[in-house]
């Protein structure tokens, strides 16, 4: 039995579920989560919520008592902060665990690699000021956004309450035809499921950031080949 370790936000009350849901198929692997501090979003010196990286040493630590296989920070704030300082965290974390380690935002950008995508359409839970760094970021890295839609959630945890319904308009009011991909970003966003629908609506790659975290530990466990279905054609 391979065990995935994620580090979780406090605050977010979607992505266990959610992660479980889509890895209930999988008999020979098993998911494990702890959390750290993080009620509200906060921009600036390199900051991931209330909590400093000493504190997501300890949390990844706590999760070897579990002897897990691999770390994932299942969190979306390197949108923001940057490629660079998630790796940063990551090569931390490997040093403290010993165990490979990624990142929601660094298996979105493998996955967009992989996929050769250039141009996007962007549906997330942030406000105004930190959904215009994401751009910027991921620009940086050499992808287009084309379109655009944040719902200027203040607090994390209301972000879970984003509906279905909701989440479909914004894709249909963000997505230009020609575009690549199809980006939800924000792991208490309940929007994996909808993946393969609107994938065959538009009929190009969704990457939901809770997604591609599991597919990333799949992946670093040597478990990719597993074949999850109904959650975006990046599992399958």
């Amino acid at each position: 039995m391979k065990k995935i370790g994620m580090l979780t936000p406090s605050s977010n009350t979607a992505v266990e579920p959610v992660t479980a849901a889509m890895a209930a198929s999988l008999s020979e692997v098993s998911v494990h989560f702890t959390r750290f501090k993080l009620t509200k979003i906060i921009i600036g010196d390199n900051k991931r919520g209330e909590s400093d990286t000493d504190t997501l040493l300890e949390a990844a630590s706590l999760l070897m008592d579990a002897d897990v296989d691999v770390i994932a920070y299942n969190a979306t704030s390197g949108g923001w902060l940057g490629e660079e300082s998630d790796q940063a965290l990551c090569d931390a974390i490997t040093r403290r665990t010993a165990k490979p380690a990624t990142t929601s935002i660094l298996a979105l950008l493998e996955a967009m690699r992989l996929y050769k995508i250039k141009t996007y359409c962007l549906v997330t839970p942030l406000v105004d000021e930190v959904t215009k760094q994401v751009i910027e970021q991921y620009k940086n890295q050499g992808f287009e956004c084309t379109g655009y839609r944040n719902f200027n959630i203040k607090l994390n945890k209301m972000s879970s309450a984003i509906t279905d319904k909701q989440i479909i308009e914004a894709v249909k009011e963000s997505f230009i035809p020609g575009t690549d991909a199809i980006i939800l970003s924000g792991t208490n966003m309940r929007a994996a499921h909808l993946a393969t629908p609107l994938e065959e609506e538009y009929g190009v790659p969704v990457f939901d950031t809770a997604a591609v975290t599991l597919w990333k530990t799949l992946r670093l466990i040597g478990a990719n080949n597993a074949g999850i279905s109904g959650w975006g054609r990046i599992l399958e």
